[in-house]
């Protein structure tokens, strides 16, 4: 098991390393945001394909998957509309999205030539912060691992074929 702690260890940096061209990625959480999937463009984009599972409940909070309130800053960047533009195009062509849940766990697996990582993001979610890409006031710590895995991929599907 690997911790990361996004000050010496960066969850966008084992992502990167991680994801290859023949590389499925599933993602279970409330939500992501448009910040963090555009730090993660490149890698994403060379995957076979994403899945993701939704647990979130938009009706109060639809703004959420563009940005979180630690994301606010960003919005001064004179780019972000290119920024939403290309992740839309990055959703549009990779992305599988359906409303399901892993019961309380945020995770994001990798599955590379029939060898499986799991990044358990719980209680953080997919955005800038858990990323490390835009600091926070504490380490936000994940955890990272191999053995296992299988498991977590099992109720992936599980709740993927359950819609």
């Amino acid at each position: 098991m690997q911790i990361i702690d996004n000050r010496s260890t960066l969850l966008i940096d084992e992502l990167k390393g991680a994801v290859k061209a023949d590389s499925k990625v599933y993602l279970a959480c409330s939500y992501f945001t448009a910040f963090a999937l555009f730090e993660l463009l490149g890698t994403l984009k060379k995957a076979n394909s994403v899945r993701v599972l939704l647990h979130g409940d938009f009706d109060d909070e639809s703004f959420q998957l563009i940005q979180t309130a630690t994301e606010a800053s960003l919005n001064l960047e004179l780019d972000r509309r290119y920024r939403i533009q290309q992740v839309l195009g990055l959703i549009e062509d990779k992305f599988e999205i359906r409303k399901g849940s892993l019961s309380n766990q945020n995770i994001l697996i990798v599955q590379t030539d029939g060898a499986l990582k799991t990044f358990l993001l719980t209680p953080a979610n997919l955005d800038a912060p858990a990323l490390g890409t835009v600091s926070s006031n504490a380490p936000v710590l994940m955890n990272a691992f191999e053995q296992g895995s299988e498991q977590y991929l099992a109720l992936f599907n599980t709740a993927w074929n359950n819609r």
